[in-house]
């Protein structure tokens, strides 16, 4: 029963993964594990070293204020290009308004869009955030780029 236990978030993480996305699967994995501290917690009074630093490195790398996700398509282009693997423009809002990250990088850009599509893309993406009132701030990747993380 204990091992089922300790593993039982890596395993809802692929099964996540599976049926979903890496970003669900992230969500999935963070709530197990915050779930597993708390068993832990209420079985034994206390938490262990490695689950204590387990639960703080899946929520500090999986819940990261900086969201870089894919945006090849929009919902309109989708259908056409279902089963290719990318996600839309308004998914990625959608889902990093879901998890609170801080700002949203769409990357992985359709290589026909010219700089001012992406900009009109960028546009709707801020106003599905300001129709939500987000405080989400939404960039596109560019060639060139800088991130300062520090």
């Amino acid at each position: 029963m204990q091992l089922l236990l300790e593993f039982l978030p890596i395993a809802l993480f692929f099964v996540a993964y599976k049926f979903g996305d890496l970003f669900v699967a992230t969500g999935v994995l963070i709530a197990a594990v915050i779930l597993q501290a708390i068993v832990q917690w209420i079985r034994h009074r206390k938490i262990s070293p490695m689950m204590l630093a387990s639960a703080i490195l899946v929520m500090v790398f999986g819940g990261l204020t900086l969201l870089l996700h894919d945006a090849t398509f929009t919902n309109e282009e989708l259908d056409a290009h279902r089963g290719w693997g990318h996600s839309t423009v308004e998914e990625a809002t959608e889902f990093a308004m879901r998890c609170e990250a801080g700002t949203l990088l769409l990357t992985h850009h359709h290589p026909d869009r010219s700089d001012d599509e992406i900009d009109a893309l960028v546009e709707r993406c801020r106003a599905i955030v300001n129709r939500a009132e987000s405080s989400l701030q939404v960039v596109a990747a560019a060639d060139g780029m800088v991130l300062d993380i520090s």
